[in-house]
């Protein structure tokens, strides 16, 4: 039996989420709350809403 330890395919160094303002404190806190449980980096970027 043969092991294999390397970085999965699908890992990243950030994420970028895009959106519009109205729910931009909810975001952020996902995106914080997702970072720190997958020690990823989150950058929320966020809109003006008309």
């Amino acid at each position: 039996m043969v092991a294999s330890w390397s970085t999965p395919a699908t890992a990243q160094e950030a994420i970028n989420v895009y959106g519009p303002g109205g729910p931009a404190p909810a975001m952020q806190e996902a995106g914080k709350a997702f970072g720190s449980a997958n020690q990823v980096s989150v950058n929320v970027a966020v809109g003006p809403t008309a």
